[in-house]
């Protein structure tokens, strides 16, 4: 919504402003939106404006409630994606980039070595979101046999308090 908008860019604007002042980009354009709506929640025009000047897409946005059921978990990833190449295949511009992050938890339980390639095989998950990723990454496999440049980002688990860090 519009009041989350608002704070969220001037968190972004302060992260992103250096000690005498100066901002360090002059190109972000902040639009409200919701990754699980059709047309990411988003007004005509700024669905067709973000559709228009699209050259990357960084999908970095997850519910993180490890303990939603998993159907609940699979369908809200689901979602995304479906957006996301809904969007993209709107888009005039060709070649689009997807930088999507996972999650090293894709690898569930499995006590083998996380390899950087397409994991095919489903372990036993700790919780419904390394299931979720876990489908979200088959269905970008398709996609990605379908032509599609697609990297798909595995960083560790993050744990500890939002702002202070403490575990």
């Amino acid at each position: 919504n519009a009041a989350h908008l608002t704070q969220r860019s001037e968190i972004v604007n302060q992260f992103l402003t250096t000690n005498d002042g100066e901002l360090n980009f002059n190109k972000i354009s902040f639009i409200a939106g919701d990754i699980e709506l059709p047309f990411f929640g988003m007004s005509k025009i700024d669905y067709e404006l973000v559709s228009n000047s699209l050259t990357n897409f960084f999908h970095c946005a997850a519910d993180l409630d490890f303990l939603m059921p998993p159907a609940q978990a699979t369908t809200k990833v689901i979602l995304a994606i479906d957006n996301i190449f809904t969007l993209i295949s709107q888009s005039p511009q060709r070649n689009i980039k997807l930088e999507y992050v996972s999650t090293v938890g894709v690898g569930g339980k499995c006590r083998s070595p996380l390899q950087e390639k397409h994991i095919t095989v489903g372990s036993d998950f700790f919780n419904s979101y390394e299931l979720a990723k876990f489908v979200g990454e088959q269905i970008l496999y398709k996609k990605m046999s379908d032509g599609f440049g697609i990297s798909i980002l595995r960083p560790s688990m993050i744990v500890g308090h939002s702002q202070s860090g403490v575990v």
